[in-house]
């Protein structure tokens, strides 16, 4: 472990000419592949490949080494990794279920997201708490990911995590209107109903986003009963915007069977009925675990490009989500890795950005 995260190549060399047991791992779980992994050392990592190094092995966060790998853009380590015969590349972190290609894709790692595409990487797996890589582009507003993800063949476009949300509903939530825009124009069913009763429209009123709800009906066409139903709930909301668009909009006529399947797939709350507690669209630090009415993952911190850089520890890599690009890379032998791209969350404020907020 010593010699590979050194990038001692003819002390590896020399030590697997001896025998020595690769696959051994330190206390945090971390083994020989792990090391040559964050260190971007592909000599190593190759003579380890070639004696028949275990590549599935997870560490105590549960990433393996291509895990690591997708997280920090290093297309070499995956290509080598990748063309190990029993390569499984569907296999999810053992902690919250992500796939290396959800990784990647969290990350903001187009080249890798690519690469784990055309190995046959599965664009609909969803983690632990449901969510599929293009949920978690999303919330970290990725767009360069989304753009190849939304118009891959066969990708699940109103996937719904555990919470209810689907890509639809993220964009409006985070307000990521350029990315609900793009996924509008692809031909999705803004209409379509969630398991918790709600569609795209319905939604967008009850987070108040005149923005969302007008991109939404640009492409999306409402007709006398629907606009009425959803006239009815902006007033309840008090969203008072929203019912004046929504007066002037010219809705299409429809027949009357098609009414009465309108009636049947539109479901409003009614008078008695509670409306959900509204998702936050102003903070943008908050966590995915703490809220799985928004979205769910295992890391931990966000900034976004309007937010001061906020250095923090992601568990899911020992890695220092840092926005420093020239930040040099720190790896000891507990598995602690520094200098990663930073990373971008949906969810309740964390303790980090409250305590900053408290101090200022």
């Amino acid at each position: 472990m010593v010699a590979s995260s050194s990038g001692f190549t003819e002390c590896v060399k020399f030590l697997l000419d001896l025998k020595v047991p690769m696959d051994e791992t330190n206390v945090d779980g971390n083994t020989a592949l792990h090391f040559c992994t964050s260190f971007r050392h592909i000599e190593s990592l190759s003579m380890l490949l070639q004696n028949k190094a275990n590549h599935s092995i997870t560490n105590a966060n549960g990433d393996t080494p291509i895990m690591l790998a997708s997280a920090k853009g290093y297309e070499e380590i995956v290509n080598a990794l990748l063309s190990c015969p029993d390569f499984k590349i569907n296999q999810c972190n053992s902690n919250d279920g992500r796939s290396s290609l959800m990784i990647a894709s969290q990350f903001n790692q187009v080249s890798i997201v690519q690469l784990l595409l055309k190995a046959g990487a599965n664009v609909n797996a969803k983690s632990k708490l449901g969510d599929t890589a293009l949920h978690l582009s999303i919330a970290n507003g990725c767009i360069e990911v989304i753009k190849i993800l939304h118009t891959y063949q066969g990708i699940d476009l109103s996937a719904e995590n555990d919470a209810g949300f689907t890509p639809l509903f993220l964009c409006i939530a985070r307000q990521r209107y350029e990315i609900l825009k793009m996924l509008c124009d692809s031909g999705i069913d803004a209409k379509k109903n969630n398991k918790n009763g709600d569609n795209a429209i319905t939604f967008s009123i009850k987070h108040y986003s005149l923005e969302a709800l007008q991109i939404i009906l640009q492409k999306c066409q409402l007709f006398s009963k629907e606009k009425d139903d959803y006239i009815a709930l902006a007033r309840r909301l008090s969203a008072g915007h929203i019912v004046s668009f929504l007066q002037q909009y010219e809705p299409t006529e429809k027949t009357a069977a098609e009414n009465i399947h309108s009636s049947q797939c539109l479901q409003l709350p009614t008078k008695n009925q509670a409306l959900p507690e509204d998702v936050s669209t102003t903070n943008t630090s908050v966590s995915f675990a703490e809220d799985q009415r928004c979205m769910s993952g295992s890391t931990e911190n966000q900034t976004t490009s309007s937010d001061p850089p906020c250095p923090a520890i992601d568990k899911s890599f020992n890695l220092e989500i840092d926005s420093s690009k020239d930040k040099p890379l720190c790896f000891n032998l507990n598995g602690d890795c520094r200098g990663a791209t930073k990373n971008c969350i949906v969810g309740k404020q964390n303790s980090l950005t409250d305590q900053k907020t408290v101090k200022e």
